[in-house]
């Protein structure tokens, strides 16, 4: 695979109704080889230390089969609710 990850900026994320000042990153990678596609992924990172706040992701990945192209997709998304530690 190849691609680029892009710094996209500072921007405030809610977690657990206190606002957190984070670092976004956008990667984006095409696939090549017996499968092929792309995957788009946005990770946003707490400024203070690096803490990983949120991901969302968009894959799409065709593999040939015998009956044709098999395509694969997700997509997903994750936030934390508290930056506090269970216990």
């Amino acid at each position: 695979s190849t691609g680029t990850n892009t710094f996209i900026g500072i921007e405030p994320i809610e977690i657990g109704g206190e606002e957190v000042a984070s670092f976004h990153y956008r990667e984006i990678r095409e696939l090549s080889g017996d499968q092929t596609g792309t995957e788009d992924t946005h990770e946003w990172f707490a400024v203070t230390d690096g803490l990983l706040l949120r991901s969302t992701h968009d894959t799409r990945v065709s593999s040939p089969s015998p009956i044709g192209d098999i395509v694969y997709t997700e997509e997903g998304d994750f936030r934390l609710t508290s930056r506090t530690p269970r216990s």
